[in-house]
């Protein structure tokens, strides 16, 4: 019953999620192409693979973090929360996507979803995360895991 609030802030963080909702088709990043052309091919580079590790990153997060999380909170608005930042992470990650086909070609957004499939402090960082949330499968997860 959302007319019930479990607690005072469910309703804040629902309100605020729902004030930034975007998706990737309403933003334009067609309208940054100048100004990724005015960037270095280093800077490029950097731009590319923070965009693929946030990829990684933010998929990872809806897939196994949100899901494990929402399994350990009390309350089903709480829980509607989260659910809600679990499709939003997802969003996130389709939206680098979108950004990656408007300023780089599909060999260059091959190479940097290699690069990081590959890149060995990047999947260290990802199986870390991933296994933290991982041991809340565990019935009885202690308050430090």
């Amino acid at each position: 019953n959302w007319n019930t609030p479990e607690n005072d802030y469910v309703e804040m963080f629902w309100e605020q999620n729902l004030k930034q909702f975007w998706i990737d088709t309403e933003y334009i990043p067609s309208k940054d192409i100048d100004s990724w052309k005015s960037l270095s091919p280093e800077m490029r580079e950097a731009y590319k693979k923070a965009l693929g590790g946030l990829t990684l990153l933010d998929t990872l997060q809806s897939h196994t973090g949100m899901p494990k999380l929402i399994d350990h909170i009390d309350g089903l608005q709480n829980r509607s929360v989260l659910s809600y930042m679990c499709m939003m992470e997802a969003i996130h990650a389709k939206s680098y996507s979108t950004i990656f086909t408007t300023v780089t070609t599909s060999a260059e957004i091959d190479a940097v979803f290699e690069w990081a499939a590959s890149n060995e402090q990047l999947q260290f960082k990802a199986k870390t995360i991933d296994a933290r949330y991982r041991k809340l499968d565990k019935e009885n997860v202690s308050k430090e895991d």
